[in-house]
């Protein structure tokens, strides 16, 4: 098996799981039992058509919400998997979007004069910005640091709020749609190197990041990549720059668990490959690509053991 870079999936209702990553111009569709039924979507600017897919939302009645980050646009598909329509997206999603309850929410910067750092974006079916919200002390803005500033990873809470959590240390907020901040959890753990601009050279490990978080009752699941133990084998020098030759020795997963009523951090282990992300659930998936480039996609349930039923 060959990496790979798909690195969304989505679950609906029907317990069918949706697949993108890459910027790709189409989507996939497996069923509940992991078989592939719909390859979507192909290169264009027709109907049903992509330049480039960023994100996929998917509402309580299974519709699917696919976000073309060229085009600006939405396509919209049925539950049963028919082109509906598509409307104009009002800004570039360079985040994550997804519903809360009947919500669709998105992260992305937008820089005008009355948005800039407010990283939350409340749309109407038809994509216009109805609401933007998300920094509790006004617009901050700081060219240099903008994409860090404004990028946070989403989950859904409730039906009336969501958790967001910033990529590059673990400050996780709990926010309303209607834009009130409910709270805030720092954790300082020593395996997470805060940072705010990523080094690109042979001398310096990858950066460790969010990737994902998903609540399931009361844990808050959090993923983050983290340098791999054998990083530096995984990488060939040129220069001061570097091609990465082995994304699973360059960069491998921790996998935390906070318990929401408390606040605080209840468990976290690390992982010997690096997961993708995180789904409904309370499930991991790692993607791999066979010969022909198709996508696998392994599924991994997440739980809490305590120490004495892993024999001490």
């Amino acid at each position: 098996m060959l990496e790979s870079d798909y690195n969304i999936v989505r679950v609906d209702r029907r317990g069918r799981y949706f697949l993108i990553g890459g910027l790709r111009p189409y989507f996939w569709v497996f069923d509940s039992s992991g078989k592939v039924t719909h390859r979507i979507g192909r290169h264009g600017e027709g109907p049903g058509e992509f330049s480039g897919i960023m994100d996929l939302a998917i509402d309580a009645a299974d519709s699917v919400f696919v976000f073309d980050h060229s085009l600006y646009r939405v396509t919209v598909y049925t539950p049963d998997l028919e082109f509906a329509r598509t409307f104009p997206l009002r800004l570039r999603l360079d985040g994550s979007a997804l519903f809360v309850g009947a919500s669709l929410l998105v992260n992305t910067g937008i820089h005008t004069e009355d948005r800039v750092g407010l990283p939350f974006h409340l749309l109407d079916r038809d994509g216009r910005i109805k609401r933007s919200f998300g920094s509790v002390a006004g617009g901050v803005y700081r060219a240099d640091l903008q994409d860090i500033i404004d990028r946070r990873q989403l989950a859904q809470s409730t039906e009336a709020s969501f958790w967001a959590a910033r990529i590059n240390q673990l400050v996780i907020e709990r926010w309303t749609v209607d834009g009130r901040l409910l709270g805030t959890l720092h954790w300082e753990p020593p395996w997470f190197q805060v940072w705010w601009q990523p080094q690109a050279d042979a001398e310096t490990p990858p950066v460790t990041s969010v990737v994902a978080l998903e609540q399931v009752a009361d844990t808050l699941w959090v993923l983050v990549a983290v340098p791999g133990e054998r990083w530096r084998s995984a990488i060939e020098p040129d220069g001061r720059l570097y091609r990465v030759t082995d994304l699973s020795e360059y960069q491998n997963a921790a996998v935390a668990a906070i318990d929401v009523g408390r606040g605080v951090a209840i468990a976290s282990r690390r992982m010997p490959r690096l997961l993708q992300g995180l789904t409904e659930g309370g499930l991991a998936f790692h993607t791999e690509a066979d010969t022909f480039g198709n996508p696998v996609v392994r599924v991994y349930r997440l739980e809490i053991h305590s120490p004495s039923t892993q024999g001490g």
